[in-house]
């Protein structure tokens, strides 16, 4: 039990005395993720979990607790490879409900910088052998080259690679059955021989089946070469065809 200066109780925190460093006020721990850290400002204000495993001793507890005087934060954290990795700050202090529990002050910084991954938005560090990176290309496979080592940074679930950036399928645009990318969000296609124009709305194509182009319309949309090759595998067997009724 502690009770720090102008709380009002004295309220029950873990404590972790393995440390060769000394004895340590644990304020956050997680192990297994059984307790869902997805909570609102109330629980992350009084405090959520359970001491004896998963929990955050609570932002207000937090807030008196680091400003009686000065605190050290160290973090220690295990990959999904048995890596250890300890980073420290010397000074750590937040501040009070009034404003939003800001983190105020961290201090001097120390740890394994080598080790420590930060990876980009929408991404999580994972191991590779679990790692499934989809991409707007191929949404349905996972991609088989994507690490380089025994672990990377892939996009989150519900999230797809669009370039070097992790977006969500909205955001893809508009996929073939096969997964091939072929109308970007909010833009149309017309198919060359100006009978048909889609238009991607939300992920999905609404095919107009009763357009024409203008009588001087120019065509002018790109398509991928599968799309050049089976236009030109259509367009030889029809010249065939043609040949052969002409005898």
């Amino acid at each position: 039990m502690i009770k720090p200066d102008g709380y009002l109780e004295p309220f029950e925190v873990y404590c972790d005395g393995t440390d060769t460093s000394g004895g340590w006020t644990v304020i956050q721990r997680c192990i297994d993720g059984s307790i869902d850290f997805g909570r609102d400002w109330d629980s992350y204000k009084t405090g959520l979990g359970f001491l004896s495993w998963e929990f955050w001793l609570g932002n207000e507890k937090l807030s008196f607790l680091t400003n009686q005087k000065k605190y050290q934060l160290v973090i220690d954290m295990t990959t999904s490879n048995g890596s250890l990795i300890r980073v420290s700050y010397d000074h750590f202090r937040i501040s009070d409900a009034f404003s939003y529990f800001k983190l105020v002050n961290l201090g001097q910084y120390s740890g394994e910088t080598d080790v420590v991954t930060l990876c980009p938005t929408n991404m999580a560090y994972k191991n590779c052998s679990t790692a499934c990176q989809r991409t707007c290309e191929a949404p349905g496979i996972c991609q088989d080259d994507v690490c380089t080592e025994v672990e990377a940074c892939v996009c989150r679930d519900g999230y797809f690679l669009l370039g070097s950036d992790c977006v969500p399928r909205e955001q893809c645009g508009c996929c073939e059955s096969e997964g091939q990318t072929i109308i970007p969000e909010g833009e149309f296609n017309v198919n060359p021989r100006c009978t048909r124009k889609g238009v991607c709305t939300n992920g999905q194509i609404s095919w107009n089946e009763t357009y024409a182009c203008s009588p001087n319309a120019v065509f002018n949309q790109k398509i991928t070469e599968e799309a050049n090759l089976r236009f030109a595998v259509v367009s030889f067997i029809i010249v065939i065809l043609e040949n052969l009724l002409a005898f």
